[in-house]
């Protein structure tokens, strides 16, 4: 991921992922989720994580090469204004995380949907999106780690 642009979808209160990648140099880190308390906690941590890393890096074995703290913003999914406003913050986007967002299989639609968009809008060809989902269903819990296809833009009709 080093120097490439990663959005998270449904970060949650750590973004986890997200701030791996931002420890392993990716240029743009844009951690997403709903507003309120969740969206709060995740500012937080992510302040903390950050400050964290930078003490506990630099001088040591391992090499900190965070290019940027992560960005922090609300995206609803499926609401027009707010994928708009997250492609807005990204030149291109190299990876879309998305990793144990979907507590709801009648959210997994608009979820795609809103993948979908943010490839519309900022997706390149070898846009890369990642899909870690564990659903606990009445069958018990199912995991699925998914590598999506590349995004592929429609032809022009130029």
């Amino acid at each position: 991921v080093e120097g490439k642009t990663v959005v998270e979808l449904g970060a949650g209160i750590s973004g986890l992922p997200g701030m791996a990648c931002a420890l392993l140099g990716a240029a743009q880190v844009v951690l997403t989720d709903v507003a309120g308390p969740v969206l709060s906690l995740l500012r937080k941590n992510v302040e903390r994580n950050v400050s964290l890393a930078q003490i506990s890096m630099n001088g040591s074995a391992l090499s900190c090469t965070m290019k940027r703290a992560p960005d922090v913003l609300e995206l609803r999914w499926g609401v027009a204004e707010d994928v708009a406003s997250c492609a807005d913050r990204v030149e291109a986007i190299d990876y879309i995380l998305c990793a144990d967002c979907v507590y709801d299989e009648n959210a997994v639609g608009i979820l795609l949907e809103t993948i979908v968009r943010l490839l519309e809008l900022r997706g390149k060809r070898t846009t890369k999106v990642l899909v870690r989902a564990g659903l606990d269903c009445k069958f018990g819990v199912v995991h699925h780690y998914a590598p999506v296809a590349p995004f592929a833009p429609a032809p022009s009709s130029h």
